[in-house]
This record gives structure tokens, sequence and C-alpha cells, in this order.
């Protein structure tokens, strides 16, 4: 078994109209045969005037970080990885300090959020500061998990902490999980609409990390081509109906590969030597049709409007059979009554089985 990794960011359509650049970051190294893997995601701040030169300085000085300072060995206790991912941080906050103040910035200007995550076949361990997700699941069947809930601040309505703060290390949060992860998301907060329920404890929203996994990710196509799929689903119409703001999904899965391997000679986003991966450079919108692997992914995605006009079509079903048994009432009265009625029975029933608020 070994690691494969499939990295994309694409520009969002408010970025897109307003001509700003893309501004979420990733990246990620495997090595030891592709048995360890570590990646970092980041998310320039919408407020910071020069953020995807922060994010991108972010991701790379962390890896680089992490490498020097993790052992793959032994799995670290809580504390030893809290040691190490404060490091890491200030590390980072170190780094764009200095390009702040070569480039005559504020450090205010290279605002963004930071995940990192390190998976061995024996262990994980990630940290995060500020939102976006990290979701990871053991192996089939079982459910996927979301290993730290988004920062969308106290005060503030989707206010979250960028590692620039004074009180990002009050705000990191850390953990180490036993056992071999076999697919690890690691995503920035341009995806949280269409992955999680943030209204049932920002449950992962299983008909989208599913068919990503398994359709996509575990298929015999190679990297370029998953890459492709990828790319094509964030920047399709459905998606773009729910989020506006960039996307970055950075997707690991553990499994078989074989001669699904790319060769060397193939062109990508990816590093030949080392396999790693900057993303910032796929910020360009693509003009690819839409593919099968594609259309699965965005049947995957709640059709709110369908299911209106679902629960409308219902509803008013019931109110004929219903009147159709009462007479006493005025017809006016009573169907308007009884329509409100179930409306809002099957609206309640509906959406909440359906897991989609």
């Amino acid at each position: 078994m070994e690691w494969q990794v499939v990295g994309v960011s694409v520009q969002g359509s408010y970025h897109i109209d307003q001509k700003l650049p893309c501004q979420d970051a990733a990246k990620y190294e495997t090595f030891s045969d592709n048995q360890i893997i570590i990646g970092a995601v980041s998310d320039g701040m919408g407020s910071a005037r020069h953020s995807e030169i922060g994010s991108a300085l972010a991701v790379n000085t962390a890896l680089s970080e992490i490498k020097s300072r993790m052992c793959w060995q032994h799995q670290p206790s809580n504390e030893q990885v809290r040691d190490i991912f404060y490091t890491v941080l200030e590390t980072v906050k170190a780094s764009l300090k200095e390009e702040a103040e070569k480039k005559g910035y504020s450090l205010k200007d290279l605002a963004c959020t930071l995940l990192i995550f390190v998976a061995t076949p024996k262990w994980l361990a990630a940290m995060q500061v500020g939102d976006g997700l990290i979701v990871v699941r053991r192996s089939k069947g079982e459910n996927y998990e979301l290993l730290f809930r988004p920062d969308k601040g106290k005060r503030y309505p989707n206010e979250t902490t960028p590692v620039t703060s004074s009180y990002a290390e009050r705000e990191m949060q850390v953990d180490v999980k036993s056992g071999c992860y076999q697919f690890i998301c690691a995503g920035t907060d341009g995806i949280e609409n269409i992955s999680l329920v943030k209204r049932e404890a920002w449950r992962p929203f299983e008909n989208f990390f599913k068919p990503l996994e398994e359709q996509i990710m575990l298929s015999q196509n190679t990297v370029n081509q998953k890459e492709m799929e990828i790319e094509d689903f964030l920047n399709s119409e459905q998606v773009n109906q729910e989020t506006d703001d960039d996307k970055t999904l950075l997707l690991c899965v553990y499994s078989n590969f074989g001669i699904q391997r790319e060769t060397q000679t193939e062109t990508s986003a990816f590093d030949k030597d080392n396999r790693e991966v900057a993303t910032t450079q796929r910020c360009e919108v693509s003009s690819r049709p839409r593919t099968q692997a594609r259309a699965r992914l965005i049947d995957g995605l709640p059709h709110w409007s369908f299911d209106i006009a679902k629960v409308i079509v219902i509803a008013l079903v019931m109110t004929l059979v219903c009147s159709l048994i009462q007479t006493h009432l005025p017809i006016f009265l009573w169907q308007l009554a009884y329509f409100i009625f179930n409306l809002t029975i099957i609206s309640c029933v509906w959406f909440l089985r359906n897991g989609r608020y």
C-alpha cells in the first residue's frame, strides 16, 4: 500500500468577477516509499492585500519545518506534537514577518489560515489555525470524521484566526490519532458549504466525500486525470451556486495503486523529484467538458430547488385529498390552513431525513 495524492485549487467566481488572484495554497510531500505523507493547506484572508503571497509562503515554510522536526518511527504524544506544531507556527510567523519587511508590507497584508497533517501507516497528527477542514476515514464502512471544528470567531460571523495574529498559538487546534487512516481530505473554507452539515455539529456530508474517494481517487485513472476531474467539479456551475470563494482540495488515499503510479515524464503541477504540489499555480478556470465522474460528484450535492418543488407538490396533493373529506369548514380557509400545516410537517421530515441542513 502507498499514498496517492491529488491537490487542486480553483479561483472562486467572486475573485474572477473582482479580478482578484486565487488566495488559496496547498502543498504536500511523500517519502519512505510513499508510506509517509505531510501536507499543508492555507487560505489567504480576503481582507489582506497580499494574502496569496502569505498562504503560499505559509505552506512552504510549514512543510520544510515539519520535515526537520518530526520523528516518524514512533507515535508522538499530544504534548510532543503540540510542541512541534507550536514551533512550526512560530517559524511560519517569522517567515511571514520577514517577507513583509522585505516587501514593505504590513504583516496583516499576508494574513492566512494554516492546516497541517502528518500521516504514517500507524498514526496521524494534525493541527489547524483558522477555518477550513480536515476530514479523515480509517477504512471503508466507517464514517468520515472531521478532526477540528472550523474556527469562525467569537464576536463576528465568519471571523477567523489568521496565523499572523498574536493569539494564533492559543487558538491552534492539535490532535494525534493511532491507527492507519486510508483517506484524508484537507480543504479551505470555500468548500465548507458543500461538504459539511453545519446544523449537525459540522458533520461531514458523505455524499460529498464518498464519490471523491471511491469514484475518483480509487479509480484506475492517472493522477493527472484525477486532478482534471476534481478541477472540473470544483469549477462546475452547481458548485459555484453554493460558494463563490476560492476552493482547495488536498485528497490523500492510502491503498494498493500498483501500476497506477504516473511516470516522471508526465507534466503536472507536481514536483517531479519529490512528488510535491503547490496548487497556487492551478487557479485558472477550466473549460473542459463535464466528465462522467464529475457528473457523479455533482449528483451527490444538495439540489435545493428540486427538493423544494417536491415538498410543495406533496403538500398540494395532501391538501386536495383532505379537502374532499372535509366539507363543514369554508373551503378556502380550510385548504389554506391545511396547506401550511402539511408544508411545515413535510419540510421538517424531508430535510432532516436527508441531512442537508
